[in-house]
């Protein structure tokens, strides 16, 4: 898939991620671009930078692996780090 592909989900998910603070609904929410817990997690683990969102991370840092096969594996990555204790 295109790499736009991970950009349009991306808004897609900011969108929602203020739909939740629009509409005052208590849900965390993971996927801010730059500064969400996935953000913050991807920063800490991958040492990359999100001045410009976790999508642009991962195009810029995985040129060689589909966005969104790539954002997906790091979620699966990112879910396992989350479940554990202490986390």
């Amino acid at each position: 898939m295109r790499n736009g592909s991970l950009h349009e989900l991306a808004v897609l998910m900011s969108g929602y991620g203020l739909a939740l603070q629009v509409h005052d609904v208590d849900e965390v929410f993971e996927f801010h671009r730059g500064s969400g817990p996935f953000a913050s997690w991807l920063n800490k683990t991958r040492g990359w930078s999100m001045a410009t969102g976790w999508d642009a991370a991962i195009v810029e840092n995985l040129p060689g692996e589909a966005a969104l096969d790539a954002f997906f594996r790091l979620v699966d990555g990112y879910r396992e780090f989350a479940g554990r204790p202490g986390s």
